[in-house]
């Protein structure tokens, strides 16, 4: 299976960034506009562990904390857009089955947030409800959130925020700040795309009052 991945790091001059998967060859990643960095690796259905790593001058400077990716079987290809994590490890799991469920798209977030609450996504158009609902995330694990959804061309581009609600009323405790984000690719068939967002600011204050379906 090939799986093209990318992550977004502000590197300074004469530094690289190193895909380094457990068990494989370090990977060197190619800098890109807006300081997305890229690479293509091949890797078969199971669990694949990796991290980043941060290099200049042929020493390693810092590495994140690590990912686990588990390579669901039915795909030919994957479009990883990843992100640097100084959270918790990263674990890709519990993917559903294509050939039951049908999503090709899959939203994770890193987001340690206490018991009572639980995190939801809202956004626009057709796909997320036109920001009239939240879509609640299922937890992976402490500090993890997914949310499979499948995405057709017609659907897109998408806006979306992640929002925080209170795990019993399903009332909104904070929406996250900054600018909506969004995503425009469309995965080809038989592929998968799995974004990994880190929330920001959790707990931005917000008044409204809008509850999940």
């Amino acid at each position: 299976m090939i799986i093209d991945i990318q992550v977004q790091y502000r590197t300074a001059w004469g530094e690289r960034l190193i895909f380094d998967p457990e068990g494989m060859t370090p990977v060197e990643m190619t800098w890109n506009d807006r300081h997305r960095w890229t690479c293509q690796i091949e890797a078969e259905p199971g669990m694949l562990r990796y991290r980043y790593a941060l290099c200049a001058g042929g020493l390693t400077l810092r590495t994140d904390l690590g990912h686990t990716l588990d390579v669901p079987a039915g795909f030919r290809h994957i479009d990883l857009v990843d992100t640097w994590n100084d959270c918790a490890p990263l674990d890709v799991n519990a993917l559903p089955d294509p050939d039951q469920h049908g999503e090709n798209f899959c939203l994770h977030a890193l987001a340690d947030l206490s018991p009572d609450l639980c995190l939801a996504v809202a956004g626009s158009g057709r796909l997320l409800g036109y920001w009239d609902k939240f879509h609640e995330m299922h937890q992976v694990r402490t500090g993890e959130w997914m949310l499979p959804l499948t995405v057709n061309p017609d659907m897109l581009p998408v806006d979306y925020k992640f929002v925080i609600l209170e795990k019993t009323t399903r009332l909104i405790v904070a929406w996250e700040n900054g600018p909506d984000r969004r995503f425009t690719t469309f995965p080809p068939a038989a592929s998968r795309t799995v974004l990994v967002e880190t929330v920001r600011n959790p707990l931005a204050p917000h008044s409204a009052s809008l509850h999940a379906n």
